[in-house]
């Protein structure tokens, strides 16, 4: 009888796994481009604002019909350190740059953050030091993502600004250090509570910022384009609601560096998306750079330590 519990535990936790990585490599393939219209006619922090403080409205109301327990005030604390990370100076900043920096050139270089997670899990309580393997999975992926976007083409047709670029490092250092600091900071163990306390106090921090850079002056609701509308919704209820919680989940129950490489997928998704629904064409580089892609994240994931994908969910 034991073993068959123990045994639909198992199942149900694989389920759990794969559902939540195919949230986060699927749907965040999509972000750059819906971004990259939405803020055409919503100036980039208040679009990043309104996504999550909608989204964080949501995920935080239900959490508490679910299970009506108020966080507290150190909770509330600890969801705004990682909230400042992850939105204000990573996706607000994500928004910002795509401004100036092409959203194929933005996509390249928020893959990234492999490299980021790995340095700052190094300096983590938990010392978590890359294996040769994950170094070599890690460098298969960059080199996919080179033949994937071609980026010497990508800088040649375009005038790549220099600060543009840098915010965007930024972006995915921010990203990362939020990602793992939140493994290791006081937050609800609830996922919906804790994302949402995190999107709330970082989509506040937006609107302070979009209010400061000036942006109330420029935004004019009644210009807001439909395709800017739709782009929004999406990102709100699929991008965030959604993907968001499965990615917070994730970083507790794995490591950092193994959610990590859905930046090397998400690229791959891109393209899917623009042979299907935009009609591009499907090249010889891209399904070359898709099987070194993938052939990287199998060593990632291969070559983490045994219990890697089994540790308990933290509070």
């Amino acid at each position: 009888m034991h073993t068959v519990i123990q045994s639909e535990t198992s199942l149900s936790r694989l389920v759990k796994l794969l559902t939540a990585f195919t949230l986060i490599y699927v749907v965040w393939g999509s972000p750059y481009l819906a971004i990259q219209i939405a803020i055409k006619s919503i100036p980039p922090f208040l679009m990043t604002s309104i996504r999550f403080l909608i989204a964080g409205s949501l995920l935080f109301a239900w959490s508490l019909l679910r299970r009506p327990t108020w966080p507290t005030l150190r909770q509330w604390y600890g969801a705004a350190v990682v909230g400042a990370l992850l939105y204000p100076l990573g996706s607000g900043a994500l928004a910002w740059g795509e401004q100036i920096v092409p959203s194929g050139l933005a996509a390249l270089i928020m893959t990234t953050i492999p490299f980021w997670m790995i340095f700052f899990s190094w300096l983590s309580p938990a010392k978590e030091r890359p294996t040769g393997m994950t170094l070599l999975g890690i460098g298969l992926g960059f080199l996919g993502i080179i033949v994937l976007t071609t980026p010497l083409a990508i800088v040649e047709s375009t005038n790549l600004d220099f600060f543009g670029t840098l915010i965007l490092l930024l972006a995915a250092a921010a990203w990362s250090a939020g990602s793992v600091l939140s493994r290791y900071i006081k937050i609800p163990a609830s996922i919906s509570l804790a994302t949402g306390m995190q999107m709330l106090a970082g989509g506040s921090m937006l609107l302070i910022v979009g209010i400061v850079a000036g942006e109330l002056a420029l935004f004019d609701p009644s210009k807001v384009g439909f395709n800017s509308t739709i782009a929004l919704v999406y990102l709100i209820l699929f991008c965030s609601t959604f993907a968001y919680s499965a990615y917070i989940w994730l970083i507790r129950v794995t490591t950092p560096t193994i959610v990590a490489t859905h930046a090397f997928v998400n690229p791959i998704v891109a393209l899917l998306l623009g042979v299907t629904i935009a009609g591009e064409p499907l090249t010889i580089d891209s399904l070359v750079a898709a099987v070194i892609i993938l052939a990287g994240v199998y060593l990632v994931l291969k070559y983490q330590p045994k219990n890697a994908l089994e540790n308990p969910e933290t509070a």
